[in-house]
């Protein structure tokens, strides 16, 4: 099955998985994102928990989640963001 997607939504983070996990929550119960979504979560090697408690939060939906990890401390929400887009 191939999964066409209609939005993608990029989510920075650093030592946040409590927050990033109920954002991608909120994103995984929202309707009317056509065509699918891709949630790709960059984490700036903050707390690797982050990835386990957002593939929680995709369990069982059609949400295509995709995690990376900057290997980057401290450069913040632009480095992530940028890797993201990448």
């Amino acid at each position: 099955m191939t999964l066409e997607i209609g939005t993608s939504v990029i989510i920075p983070t650093f030592n946040r998985p409590q927050w990033a996990a109920e954002l991608v929550t909120q994103l995984v119960a929202q309707r009317g994102y056509g065509g699918g979504l891709e949630v790709l979560l960059v984490n700036d090697n903050g707390d690797p928990a982050v990835f386990a408690m957002a593939r929680a939060a995709v369990a069982g939906s059609n949400v295509q989640l995709r995690c990376f990890d900057t290997g980057y401390e401290g450069f913040g929400a632009a480095l992530a963001r940028n890797v993201g887009i990448a």
